[in-house]
């Protein structure tokens, strides 16, 4: 369990989940760090989808991603890869706070008939990748205030001489 508390701007809150090595769950108490939010901005589902995929599974009990295989709006082996994935992304985040109150807490996480296992080592391994991308990264846009935006096919003509530092900076298949 992790608190992320920069003054009273933000709180946040993540919970993850371990059994025998493996990462099974994550919880997070950010709107922007749900599920549902994360499949559409992957584009997964429509807002629509979305709200008729959390009705049923209010009516049902269901978690989403069994509400979605219901609805039949993503089969069973998209939702795992997907939860897979915004696990990952979910605990990668974690290792790019640079402040923090963590502690353990011993309890048996919940079970979910569409669980997902991340071993653990991996994502330390994953996490210091994400860790050194994020140092490279700032060294060419130096504060949150740098906006991207769409531009030419890559590697770029006409790039301007701030983009064409950038573009220098950024690995070839980011």
């Amino acid at each position: 369990k992790g608190i992320f508390d920069i003054g009273t701007l933000v709180t946040t809150e993540k919970r993850v989940g371990l059994r025998g090595g493996s990462v099974v769950e994550g919880r997070s108490n950010q709107p922007r760090e749900l599920f549902g939010r994360f499949l559409l901005d992957h584009e997964r589902i429509g807002v629509e989808e979305l709200s008729r995929a959390l009705a049923l599974g209010r009516e049902l009990g269901l978690p989403l991603g069994w509400a979605l295989v219901e609805a039949g709006l993503l089969p069973e082996d998209a939702i795992r890869g997907l939860l897979r994935r915004w696990l990952s992304e979910s605990v990668q985040d974690l290792f790019l706070w640079t402040r923090g109150v963590f502690f353990f807490e011993e309890s048996t996480p919940r079970t979910n008939p569409l669980q997902v296992e991340l071993d653990a080592r991996e994502m330390v391994l994953e996490g210091t990748h994400w860790i050194d991308e994020h140092h490279r990264l700032r060294k060419r846009l130096p504060d949150d205030g740098v906006v991207l935006r769409s531009g030419p096919a890559w590697p770029g003509e006409m790039l301007s001489p701030y983009d064409a530092k950038i573009a220098r900076g950024v690995s070839p298949e980011a």
